[in-house]
């Protein structure tokens, strides 16, 4: 038996003829180009918001959607001679819904409730850090004794004071993500710790970024999330009229607060909102 080794070569020699056009065509085709990026370390507040996503996604949070007739209010609010912002009026509507309220105003440290006796409120205020446009918190302290005009003052006034505390919170920011952890976790369950957490109630705005409602991430007892306006028409004394809503969604740490307390805090500040009883107390 003789083996054919004509037909053999002749199959090497396609093979090598395929394989050497089949590199002219990779040298032929044009080489993909070098992906264009660059590297930055981040920020010490993006870190510090990194560090409280984290912590807060471990909290037991409750949302509830409310929408809020302000038609009245945005009126009144631009009539008045002081200008007083919207979210100053939410402010100082939430402050008085929470004094009637005093359950709200409270932390939990391990088993143990934490109840303050002064409102102080955290609100997020666009400042400009490191180059960069960065939501930084401020406090506004002993809310419930300020009215509407006092709490515009000072958040206009935080966005050109000097940002305290920028030291303090570079040095955390470059600590190992562990001991950060490590150190916050151990620090909540210390009831003495826990109460220098700062406040346990926020408003936070973004009605700058359009309407709808938002839902946040927070380690905050009740956060405020404001949304943006919208137009609707209503049926008003048989007549069509257009209103003007506000989105709101109120987050609460249901380890503190139960579904009935939050529902009643719900409709006594819509109803504080929508009666705008804030501006009747103007000094």
């Amino acid at each position: 038996m003789g083996h054919d080794t004509t037909k053999d070569h002749g199959s090497g020699m396609d093979m090598d003829r395929g394989t050497d056009r089949a590199h002219a065509a990779d040298e032929a085709r044009p080489s993909s180009p070098a992906p264009s990026f660059r590297l930055s370390r981040l920020s010490v507040g993006r870190v510090a918001v990194l560090d409280l996503v984290r912590f807060a996604s471990r909290q037991p949070t409750m949302h509830g959607l409310l929408e809020v007739d302000v038609t009245s209010v945005r009126n009144r609010l631009a009539s008045s001679v002081e200008k007083p912002t919207l979210t100053a009026f939410v402010v100082a509507t939430l402050v008085k819904a929470v004094a009637a309220c005093p359950e709200v105003n409270a932390r939990r440290a391990g088993r143990t409730i934490i109840s303050f006796e002064k409102v102080d409120v955290v609100v997020t205020v666009e400042r400009e850090v490191d180059g960069a446009v960065a939501p930084v918190p401020m406090v506004v302290v002993d809310a419930a004794h300020k009215d509407v005009v006092q709490i515009t003052s000072e958040l206009r006034e935080a966005k050109a004071r000097p940002l305290d505390g920028l030291a303090r919170q570079s040095l955390l920011g470059r600590l190992p993500s562990l001991v950060r952890r490590l150190t916050a976790i151990m620090a909540r369950r210390i009831p003495k710790a826990a109460a220098r957490f700062g406040p346990p109630i926020g408003v936070s705005s973004l009605g700058m970024f359009g309407s709808g409602w938002g839902i946040p991430l927070s380690p905050m007892t009740l956060m405020v999330t404001v949304g943006g306006t919208v137009t609707r028409p209503v049926l008003s004394g048989g007549q069509i009229e257009n209103h003007h809503f506000l989105p709101l969604t109120l987050s609460f740490d249901h380890s503190v607060i139960d579904g009935a307390p939050a529902a009643r805090f719900a409709t006594r500040f819509r109803h504080l909102m929508e009666t705008a009883s804030v501006l009747d107390e103007v000094r």
